[in-house]
């Protein structure tokens, strides 16, 4: 799964759960735009380390319920 797939998987998937991208920020602690970023396919403009990236995505993808293996 490409990242830009994931990222609209992610995103189809917080809307069906009616979250905003503020209200998964908030819970996740990290930026509105790195939320939006994630949900593009676009990791490269999230200004962290990789580590930290992954961190953040497998994070996003805990809260909406699913295992991070599974999706990576």
């Amino acid at each position: 799964m490409s990242t830009k797939e994931l990222g609209d998987y992610l995103r189809k998937e917080r809307e069906r759960k009616n979250m905003s991208i503020d209200e998964i920020a908030t819970t996740l602690k990290m930026t509105s735009t790195n939320v939006q970023n994630i949900e593009n396919g676009n990791l490269d403009a999230i200004r962290l380390n990789d580590i930290f990236v992954k961190s953040h995505l497998k994070s996003y993808i805990k809260e909406l319920g699913f295992n991070p293996e599974d999706l990576f």
